[in-house]
Formats: C-alpha cells, structure tokens, sequence
C-alpha cells in the first residue's frame, strides 16, 4: 500500500554511495549532500566505515555497485560480493540510524519475461548481475517488514547520457561509438535485440521523485519505449555484423513506466533519436544526424 509522500531532506542530510559514477554524479550535481565512492578511496565493503558515514543522515542514495550483467558471467564471484555485500552494509547502517534507502536495482532482475515488465511481475534473472540485486531486493524488503526501514526501490534500463565514460565497464552506446570513431565494425547480438534507453536527466528526476515516499515501493524509471539495436547501429555505420545472442542474455527489454507516472507524477522527457543526434556528434567530433530505421 502507497503511503503519504516525504520531501527529502537538506543537502546536508543526504548520502549519495556511488556518487562519484555516472549516474551518481548526475545525482549529485542537482541535490548536492555528501559523496561515498570507492573511486574517491572510501570502501563500502567495511561496515564500520559505511555506518560512519550513515549517522545523521536522513536519506541515502544507493548506486554503489559494478554494473556488469557480461562481467558477472566470467566473474561471478566478484560482482556478487561486492553488489550484495555493499547493499548488505547500507541496509544495517540505515537500520542502526533509522535512515531512509533508495536503492537502483535493474531490469537484470526480470529475465525473460513478456513485455512490457511490470513492478509486480515474475523476477527470473539470467546473470548472476540479476540475480545479485534480485537477492539485495529481497533483503531490503526484509530489512522493511523486520525493522520498519523505509526503502524504496528504482529499476532502471540502460541509462545513457553525458559522462558515460564513468559506467564501468562501458554500456553499448558509448562502447559502439568509440568503435565508429575508430572506424571498427559494430557487432550486434540477435537482430530483434532492444533495450529501454533511458536518459540519465530522465532517470534522476525520477529518482528524486521516489525518494520522497516511505514506506516499501519498486518503481520502473525507464523509458517506457523499446529500441532496437540493429537500428542504432545502422544509423551509425554501414559496418555491422549480427551473431547470434548469448543465452544469458533477455532478447527485448521494455519497461511498463504506469505506476511511476501516475504514482510519482513523473514521465520521461527525452526523445531518444532527437537526444542521440546530439550525443554521437559530442563524442564523434563531427555533426551528425541518426535517424530511426
């Protein structure tokens, strides 16, 4: 059940783990509060340090992970221990100090399920990345009905934008374009592949829009729109080649963005085609104008 919606506090009262990444800096560009990244030395793996920083807070953004569905395939072990481990710290801290978590989850967790994915849909994760933040998910629904923490959960997809270069490792766009520049040939998995691109202004502002409610919630932040890689890459290049999709992999991905919009009176602004013009002449250094196939 939704419950009354809470403003966030003041700068100072706010945590931002992962700020210092992609998506986190964008974060913390617009609400300001205090940074804690690994790329800064702070290590979110030692609890004493995370509860440290913690106290006095009243709400934390958490976006500290490695978010890599491929890397976790080769290296599980690594990506399931450090994602689960870190959510695991912020998770007691928070508890310790009565702080409010918003988590950034994944579409990893739904797997391959019919579109569009649904917050309260079957959770069948592909990759050990998926199932990393399935299991984080269902501790901090514990961490709620146990303690009474308010947690609020966001599943992007795929967000892109300026300073992407600070995903590690690189998602396709930026990925694909170093690849143009270089004039390489662009490899697309499966030739009805999509992804939800979602824009990282588009993301942040629905962030900041869930942070405000208490209580437990899972909300879709995404595009809502389904985007086909074999048309990107065609409207970059003539170079491209299809092999087909590693079985880990979910073939199409498209978000159902209802209960956000009519929830959180949020919805995505940025037109994917018109934005992505703008975006590969940046990082080309020549203008260029991509058109949907």
């Amino acid at each position: 059940m939704m419950n009354t919606p809470h403003p966030p506090g003041n700068e100072q009262d706010i945590l931002v783990a992962g700020g210092a990444g992609f998506i986190g800096s964008h974060l913390h560009q617009q609400i300001g509060g205090e940074i804690f990244d690994r790329r800064t030395g702070q290590e979110g793996l030692d609890l004493a340090l995370v509860k440290e920083r913690v106290r006095g807070k009243e709400l934390v953004y958490h976006l500290a992970n490695i978010p890599a569905h491929r890397l976790s395939v080769s290296s599980p072990y690594e990506v399931l221990h450090n994602n689960y481990l870190v959510t695991l710290n912020f998770a007691e801290a928070c508890r310790l100090h009565d702080v409010k978590m918003v988590f950034a989850s994944s579409f990893g967790v739904y797997g391959k399920q019919p579109l569009p994915f649904k917050e309260d849909g079957l959770l069948a994760p592909t990759t050990p990345y998926g199932a990393g933040k399935k299991a984080c998910e269902e501790l901090l629904q514990l961490y709620h009905d146990l303690y009474g923490m308010d947690v609020i959960i966001v599943r992007p997809s795929n967000v892109w934008g300026d300073r992407d270069s600070l995903h590690e490792p690189l998602q396709v766009l930026p990925l694909w374009l170093r690849k143009v520049q270089a004039g390489e040939e662009l490899v697309v998995h499966g030739e009805l592949t999509s992804r939800d691109f979602t824009h990282v202004s588009d993301f942040v502002a629905g962030i900041r829009k869930a942070a405000a409610w208490k209580g437990f919630e899972v909300f879709n932040i995404c595009a809502g729109q389904e985007i086909r890689l074999l048309d990107i890459a065609r409207s970059l290049t003539g170079q491209v080649r299809v092999e087909p999709l590693p079985p880990t992999e979910v073939e199409r991905w498209q978000g159902d963005i209802t209960k956000a919009r009519s929830l959180l009176e949020w919805q995505p602004r940025v037109r994917f085609w018109e934005e992505f013009s703008r975006y590969a002449a940046s990082r080309l250094g020549r203008p260029i104008t991509v058109k949907e196939v």
